[in-house]
């Protein structure tokens, strides 16, 4: 189990989609620090409730084929919290960003 989530933050999640336990672990460090009470996912939509881990065959790692500029490995997520939903991109370096443009305004701070 990850530090950053803990059994009670976790059992009021629900994970759908790849398993979290199989993510490679730097996706899945991100990804709850990302879910986290606090987090970037709760600053978007609200109070996390539900987590989709987007795979293609079998695979969550991926080039973004929303973005096609961006050459970076990533997984996909769709989360549902309290206010809404949307989907992330998590990169291993940490980010995670909520629309095509805002990976490219982060470089450049």
């Amino acid at each position: 189990m990850s530090p950053l989530l803990s059994p009670s933050v976790l059992a009021f999640i629900k994970f759908i989609g790849f398993d979290r336990e199989k993510l490679p672990t730097i996706y899945k460090k991100h990804l709850d620090k990302t879910i986290t009470p606090g987090g970037k996912a709760e600053q978007v939509v609200g109070k996390v409730q539900q987590v989709n881990i987007k795979s293609r065959c079998g695979n969550p790692v991926h080039k973004s084929h929303y973005n096609p500029a961006d050459k970076e490995d990533i997984i996909s997520v769709k989360i549902l919290g309290s206010k809404g939903s949307k989907t992330f991109h998590i990169y291993p370096d940490g980010m995670a960003t909520s629309n095509k443009d805002e990976r490219k305004t982060e470089k450049q701070r």
